[in-house]
């Protein structure tokens, strides 16, 4: 029976073991700074193994292996520079069982905007994107015309229209529970007027120290500007090459050649000819030279003379006196145009314009004197040399009964002169902003422009004293004043004291544009070559 017994025993099998793991958890979450002891408890009947499942290297653990029993695994988890969550999975192996434990990183907190954002004058709703992944609050300065609403990945700024000349601003701060994240964002309104850009003068073109002067030497004149084949071309005044600058940015493109022309007054006709003037000196000067006009038609590459009066003159007895300094033009001067400035007399005080009236190609010079024009009240109107001292002319039309606008040094009212008779009346009895006898803003650039089949009137004033360029913008039909704009002193703004008046002058065009029109405005005294928008109301 005993042999039996063992018989049996010995034909009884080992049980077979089912290998089972345990975890105490599946899920771990390791903020951003991560974890250097982050402990993983489990219990395995048999030998077990474990490893980082994705190929990473971020986090590494400790044992990999052991045998059955309780356990313990220790993960290192680096600190994150991810600005998303990122996740690893622990995989623990005993047998054929496995079991994951899912290591969850939070994302580095972020929190990004732009510092500024542009809304269009018309207002209206404006999205603007918020890049953050943590929760985030807005809030604005105490304002009537902006209002701010949350939502995913942006916020939406409402803003009523912008009716009034100037640009305005609200600062909006954005607030989270992170101390050092957030941060604030200039929301920017156009008004109805704005700077599309301002140059150096200095850095662009030759700015002469000099103005003209009763002088036995050739001093330079008064900057102009003027429109030409898509850019705008600015003249120093010196005779030398007019710059080309881009009519979008500003940017310097070039010069223009003129050959033996030197100009020293540039202007546009309607038709797009550039228009020059060389520049005439007192008949008591050594500068022996006859006043001429020339254009260049867009793409051409040389200027074509349309009059020289030095022609019927060999021995230049009957020179102008300070002839070219302002000039403005209207028509086609190479069919039908008037073109006009004032004749500088050396004798002071004759308050002279001569205009060149352009029929079928055909030039005809005539003098006006002016009567009832309203200048300085002790020396007339057109006094001496400096530019401060002579006054804008703007034409409305190509014969010599268009009226054309002038205002003069002291009491700066514009008057309109019928260049056929010669006589000024008042287009308004309020003089222009800033006026007074001292010197301040004299009106030394006049330009009128059709704008969506309407007149309307630039006037660009500048101070005997130096300062800042004054720009008005009128309808020319009513006087009505619309806009205002100091060209702000962006560059080197000369004095007095330092300069002996030598950097006054100023010019301006106008050009139509999207909804309103664009001021060209060249002003020598602060050095600024600028663009302005004005929109029409």
């Amino acid at each position: 029976m005993m042999l039996v017994a063992v018989a049996a025993i010995a034909c009884e099998k080992t049980p077979e073991i089912i290998p089972e793991i345990n975890v105490t958890t599946t899920e771990l979450t390791v903020p951003v700074e991560g974890n250097e002891s982050l402990v993983i408890e489990f219990n395995s009947n048999v030998d077990w193994t474990a490893k980082v499942k994705e190929d990473i290297e971020w986090v590494t653990i400790s044992p990999a292996k052991g045998v059955a029993g309780d356990a313990k695994i220790t993960a290192v988890v680096d600190a994150t520079d991810q600005t998303t969550e990122r996740k690893a999975t622990i995989e623990i192996t005993a047998g054929e069982k496995i079991n994951e434990v899912v290591i969850t990183q939070a994302a580095l907190p972020f929190f990004t905007v732009e510092k500024a954002l542009a809304i269009p004058t018309e207002g209206g709703n404006v999205d603007f994107a918020v890049s953050t992944n943590i929760p985030f609050n807005v809030t604005l300065e105490e304002n009537d015309w902006l209002t701010v609403a949350k939502g995913e990945g942006k916020v939406t700024f409402t803003a009523t229209e912008n009716t009034a000349n100037d640009a305005r601003t609200v600062v909006a701060t954005f607030t989270t529970e992170e101390e050092e994240l957030g941060g604030t964002v200039t929301v920017t309104q156009d008004g109805l007027c704005k700077t599309l850009w301002a140059v150096n003068m200095d850095e662009v073109m030759n700015r002469p120290a000099q103005a003209p002067t009763f002088s036995t030497d050739e001093k330079a004149t008064a900057v102009s500007i003027a429109l030409y084949d898509g850019n705008v071309v600015v003249c120093a005044g010196d005779g030398s090459a007019p710059t080309i600058l881009d009519k979008a940015t500003g940017e310097k493109k070039g010069t223009i050649a003129t050959g033996d022309f030197k100009p020293y007054t540039v202007r546009q006709d309607d038709a797009g000819n550039l228009v020059m003037t060389n520049r005439v000196w007192a008949k008591w000067t050594n500068i022996a030279n006859s006043f001429a006009i020339a254009y260049m038609a867009p793409g051409a590459s040389a200027p074509v003379t349309l009059i020289n009066t030095g022609d019927n003159d060999p021995d230049g007895s009957l020179r102008e006196e300070y002839l070219g300094v302002s000039m403005n033009v209207r028509g086609d001067v190479t069919k039908d145009a008037l073109i006009g400035m004032p004749h500088q007399n050396g004798d002071y005080a004759h308050n002279v314009m001569s205009f060149f009236s352009v029929a079928s190609g055909a030039v005809v010079k005539n003098n006006v004197t002016m009567s009832g024009f309203k200048g300085v009240g002790w020396a007339g109107g057109c006094f001496g040399t400096w530019p401060h001292n002579i006054p804008g002319i703007g034409l409305t039309g190509v014969t010599m009964n268009d009226p054309a606008i002038v205002c003069g040094y002291e009491s700066n009212i514009p008057q309109a002169l019928v260049p056929a008779t010669g006589v000024c009346t008042d287009l308004s009895t309020t003089p222009l902003p800033n006026a007074d006898y001292a010197g301040n803003f004299a009106p030394t650039s006049i330009d009128v422009r059709n704008i969506n089949n309407k007149p309307y009137l630039a006037i660009a004033m500048t101070s005997f004293w130096g300062g800042n360029v004054l720009v008005l913008i009128l309808d020319a039909t009513t006087q009505e004043l619309l806009y205002t704009w100091e060209d702000a002193q962006i560059f080197d703004a000369k004095v007095a004291s330092d300069t002996n008046y030598d950097y006054m002058s100023c010019s301006v065009t106008l050009e139509a544009a999207e909804g309103g029109m664009v001021a060209y405005v060249a002003d020598k005294t602060t050095g600024s070559i600028a663009a302005k928008y004005f929109k029409l109301k």
